[in-house]
């Protein structure tokens, strides 16, 4: 069993500093306007929920982010705080690893781009629909499965990552994309 680190970008590290921030400021305005506030029930809601909302977004995405990429006899485990995500070698046609250049264009249909990571669902014209449990978004290695579904990682050495899961499933289709994407 070899793990992989899946460190954050720049960008993602950004984000989730300015998110923390500004949850604390609203956390922060929503308890003063809370104590001041002579207004009726439903506005005390309203002000608390200000408050709280921010902090269930941090901690959701903190608890589902990627921590790092285990390659096991199996398959290949998304490590996360809770709820791992295993792939099966068994359901792997093939593995692509890929530059920022060569993923081109990417667009979030629905998930979080950059709290934490990249993580959810993405879309990009020649890939298509894609599930990602990134971390930074330079170091990509697409996941093609039997069922047609796309999975997109992020390991710090994709090149390393490669080497171990071609030596743990020799069998598997390693694709290496012609340079210019």
């Amino acid at each position: 069993m070899k793990t992989h680190s899946s460190s954050l970008d720049r960008t993602s590290m950004l984000i989730t500093a300015g998110v923390a921030v500004l949850a604390v400021y609203m956390i922060y305005k929503a308890t003063i306007a809370y104590r001041h506030s002579e207004g009726s029930g439903l506005e005390l809601i309203y002000t608390s929920l200000l408050g709280i909302l921010p902090l269930v977004l941090i901690i959701a995405t903190y608890l589902y982010r990627t921590t790092a990429i285990t390659i096991d006899n199996t398959g290949i485990i998304v490590e996360r705080n809770i709820s791992p995500v295993a792939i099966n070698y068994s359901d792997i046609t093939s593995v692509m690893p890929l530059t920022k250049a060569d993923m081109g264009l990417v667009a979030r249909t629905f998930g979080n781009g950059g709290l934490f990571g990249y993580t959810g669902m993405f879309y990009n014209k020649k890939y298509g629909s894609m599930k990602w449990y990134c971390t930074n978004r330079s170091n990509y290695v697409l996941i093609e499965k039997a069922n047609g579904k796309k999975a997109v990682i992020s390991p710090d050495e994709p090149g390393e990552f490669i080497k171990d899961i071609k030596e743990a499933s020799p069998s598997l289709k390693i694709i290496y994309p012609q340079s210019g994407g």
